[in-house]
């Protein structure tokens, strides 16, 4: 999974360098490097500017929502089925305790370190220089079966490239769309959850219920009204993700079906945990990919393979 993780931020950075190459007469060497030090100083230009205020609000909602939560504790205690629905909560969560919660979440955090850094050097490596580890690669391939090979790499990276370039299309703009509503509606750390927001829908469809998560208890600490606002808003942001925006920007990607995409979250769920669920969507869309390049027929073959039905005399 983490190789695979490098695979798709080299993409990326490769299908910029080349959009790149389209547009100023640069090599291919140099436009990569101007995308990654662009990139770079980007994000650093970002954390700088507004890390201070994200940490800030980051630490503020997660002071509030252990107080959102005993608020919706004590709404359920109002209902039997809610005591009981909080008594197995509780259960859950005592057991967790007693098996070292916080061993396993620090284990969990160094973990999430350390293959992030592995990730961004595979990305990195992967890219400056493409052609060599697809030449590699092509070798382990049989000789008679190398030119083929190569047509599904090549598939499969440009399938990729869409996915992923399009993918980018929803998350802003839901996110930015997403911090403005609640903005507007007067929620606190809006700013914080509608960036949260963005970065939760690079996950399709299970995304926008994540973010929904926070954003909800957030909005019941200042009452039931604003819960069902929120509500609506996702509501309307999951709407759009899967339905509207996403894919008018992935038309020329390949497109998975919801259940197909909800399958495949849950399997790698199983398989690598959080990162399998990150990267379960593109790993399915890159398979189909290669399945339809290997076993698809061409348009031409199927219409030369149907029967020419005969005109009555």
């Amino acid at each position: 999974m983490i190789a695979f993780a490098g695979t798709l931020i080299a993409v990326v950075l490769r299908a910029l360098a080349g959009r790149l190459q389209r547009w100023a007469p640069v090599t291919a060497k140099h436009s990569y490097a101007i995308v990654v030090w662009s990139i770079v100083i980007i994000v650093a230009a970002l954390v700088y500017g507004l890390g201070p205020s994200v940490i800030d609000q980051a630490h503020d909602m997660f002071k509030a929502i252990p107080g959102s939560i005993d608020n919706l504790r004590s709404s359920l205690d109002q209902h039997q089925w809610g005591r009981d629905l909080t008594h197995l909560v509780e259960t859950s969560v005592q057991s967790e305790r007693a098996s070292g919660l916080a061993k396993v979440v620090a284990t969990a955090s160094v973990n999430a370190v350390t293959d992030a850094v592995v990730i961004l050097a595979i990305a990195l490596f992967l890219g400056s220089n493409p052609s060599l580890y697809r030449r590699g690669l092509l070798y382990l391939v049989p000789a008679r079966h190398r030119a083929k090979a190569a047509e599904v790499l090549d598939t499969v990276g440009t399938s990729m490239s869409h996915w992923l370039l399009g993918q980018l299309v929803p998350m802003i703009f839901l996110g930015v769309g997403t911090m403005i509503a609640l903005w507007i509606m007067g929620l606190p750390l809006a700013f914080t959850l509608g960036l949260f927001t963005g970065a939760m829908l690079f996950i399709p469809y299970v995304g926008s219920v994540l973010a929904y998560i926070p954003t909800a208890l957030i909005a019941f600490t200042k009452g039931p009204r604003d819960l069902i606002y929120v509500t609506i808003v996702y509501v309307g942001v999951h709407v759009a993700e899967g339905y509207v925006i996403t894919p008018i920007a992935q038309r020329h990607a390949v497109r998975l079906p919801p259940a197909l995409t909800l399958l495949s979250q849950f399997f790698m769920w199983t398989v690598a945990g959080i990162l399998g669920v990150v990267v379960a969507t593109p790993l399915a869309a890159a398979i189909l990919a290669a399945v339809q390049k290997l076993y698809a027929k061409p348009k031409q073959e199927v219409a030369a393979t149907e029967p020419v039905s005969s005109s009555p005399s």
